[in-house]
This record gives structure tokens, sequence and C-alpha cells, in this order.
């Protein structure tokens, strides 16, 4: 079985994509990808929250075109991986076009019924962090994952610490029973 963690960080007035960050899990071989994608202009908030300025993605960033069929290719046959899977495809599509895929994994979604947050219809949707927390998933931890599996160091909000956090709770919760392995 082959599985992708993933992350993105976005503009969410334009839906344009930042970076891309993602762990390609199949039969106990690991490829991990990050891409930052050039970006004109970004939501102040945006930048505050992941550091991401138009400066810095016009210098470092890509188009998605150069990178779009390697990044499918990766995808193809995948269960994709995500704590907000719909906003990330929704994301991705914008970037890409259609993804090959049908399966998928939304932690956030998933969990809600194992981590049973008051404060919902029935229950609170998990922040990441609260998924981390439940499942004993520390931030040094995720921290170590991604540098690495990245060779950079990351913080949340981060597209490759959010992937390594969601590939953390996918392996927490599926050695507790929570989960089908998506890890062979």
């Amino acid at each position: 079985m082959k599985a992708v963690f993933l992350d993105t960080e976005y503009d969410p007035g334009t839906l344009t994509l930042l970076q891309l960050a993602y762990i390609e899990v199949q039969g106990g071989r690991r490829v991990c990808r990050n891409f930052f994608f050039r970006a004109e202009a970004v939501e102040a908030r945006v930048q505050r929250l992941t550091g991401l300025t138009p400066g810095f993605l016009c210098r470092v960033g890509t188009e998605p075109a150069a990178v779009r069929e390697e990044v499918l290719a990766a995808f193809s046959g995948a269960t994709l991986a995500a704590h907000h899977l719909n906003r990330d495809k929704r994301v991705l599509q914008r970037a890409f076009g259609p993804l090959p895929n049908r399966y998928g994994l939304c932690t956030m979604y998933r969990f809600a019924r194992v981590l049973c947050l008051p404060g919902g219809r029935p229950y609170k949707m998990p922040s990441l962090l609260e998924l981390c927390a439940h499942y004993g998933v520390s931030e040094e931890a995720i921290a170590r994952a991604a540098r690495a599996d990245f060779g950079a160091e990351t913080a949340a909000h981060d597209a490759r610490f959010d992937a390594e956090a969601v590939c953390l709770c996918a392996q927490a919760a599926a050695a507790r029973g929570d989960l089908r392995d998506l890890f062979h």
C-alpha cells in the first residue's frame, strides 16, 4: 500500500499554493519532498503564521507546472493523508488539476470520534496539536523527524512539520489499533 502524508500552506483569499510537503511511504521506503511556490502577494496573517513572504517565495519558489508531473506521480495510486484533507485537495487541484487518486484519510475528521472532544456535533474536530497530544507525539519528535527527512529546522505551520505530525500520528494510531495500517 502506498500512502502520502502531506500538508499545504496557501493564501486563503486566492487559494494560491505557497508550500507543499509530503512523505511518500510504500513498502518501508520513504520519499520526502518539499516545494515552495512563487507568489506575488500573501495575506499578512498568513505571512505572520508561516513566515512565507512574497520576497522569499519569489526568490526560492517554483511554478506548480514545473513540478506537476512529479507530484501527480507521487500521488498516483496512493492514499492521501492530511489533517484537513478536503481543504488541501482543493488547493492542490487548483494548482495541479485533478488528482489521480480516490482514497484519502483526513485525520481531523477520522479522529474526532476517537478523541471525543466536547463542543461539536457530536464532537469538536481536533486541531493537529490536540491530535498530537492524544497520541503522545511531541513537537520535539516532529521537529527531529522533519530535520531527518527534510534536512531543515521547522515548526508548526511549516508544511514539512505538519506533514511529519500527520505521519507520526497515523503511525501511533495504527500501533494502538485506531487506524488500519497505511505503512505496508
